[in-house]
């Protein structure tokens, strides 16, 4: 990942990622109650026309697409969103799950994705894809996807109801977890999870960019509710044509 400065506010973005998309970081506070200021400000900071579009985010696998009413509506039970509004922010906020963007210059459309474990579980990435395949023509070839900053595999202890969900839910278990030294824990690699639907659907391996940054470990500079409890502040990953 890159890292860049805007007005003394640290950002991080994707290599891989041609379209405008920005990813925050502490202090700058994106919590949709005691981060409305930064909501609000976000827009002038950043130089967008438009009010960043997010997700009601209930940890569901559900994607909607955001027309021309953008942040003039609400996008309720749903975890991703899809758009080819030029000019309309979409995004996502996260504290620990895995926040991802999409896109597909070819066919001119954005994703944004919140994925912890049961967004991961119920593979909304691959069905966010698929939507951008089946209603605006995306080729496989041409998405180019980045996995942003979360809890990563070496400290995202999970136990056996987390790790019977993805047997169920046909996941190579072999290949997501390890074992942990507590009795009936596991270590869930939810980068490798997510990465794995892109490549199930056809995504080119080298199309993907994991940035391998831990919310958890990372304390300075990014938010983890695990190490901090859920009322701590949250990072936003937004992205736009």
């Amino acid at each position: 990942m890159e890292k860049l400065e805007i007005d003394n506010i640290t950002f991080y973005k994707f290599s891989n990622l041609k379209c405008s998309h920005w990813i925050t970081s502490k202090p700058f506070d994106m919590h949709k109650e005691r981060g409305i200021a930064n909501r609000n400000g976000i827009r002038q900071l950043l130089g967008l026309e438009q009010k960043v579009v997010f997700p009601d985010q209930q940890h569901t696998g559900n994607v909607l697409v955001v027309g021309l009413a953008g942040a003039n509506v609400s996008y309720p039970n749903c975890d991703a969103l899809i758009t080819t509004q030029k000019e309309v922010p979409i995004g996502v906020v996260t504290a620990d799950c895995v926040p991802i963007l999409i896109e597909d210059q070819v066919a001119n459309v954005v994703a944004a994705i919140h994925a912890g474990w049961r967004g991961t579980v119920q593979r909304i990435v691959k069905k966010t894809v698929q939507k951008m395949i089946d209603e605006f023509g995306s080729k496989p070839e041409n998405i180019f996807a980045g996995i942003g900053p979360s809890i990563s595999p070496s400290v995202y202890e999970v136990g056996e109801d987390v790790y019977e969900e993805f047997s169920k839910n046909d996941f190579n278990n072999e290949l997501i977890f390890r074992r942990s030294d507590n009795v009936g824990k596991y270590y869930l690699d939810l980068w490798k999870a997510n990465q794995m639907q892109l490549l199930e659907i056809a995504v080119p391996e080298s199309n993907v960019e994991i940035s391998k940054m831990c919310t958890f470990t990372q304390t300075e500079t990014l938010y983890s509710a695990r190490r901090d409890t859920i009322n701590t502040g949250r990072l936003a990953a937004i992205i736009k044509l």
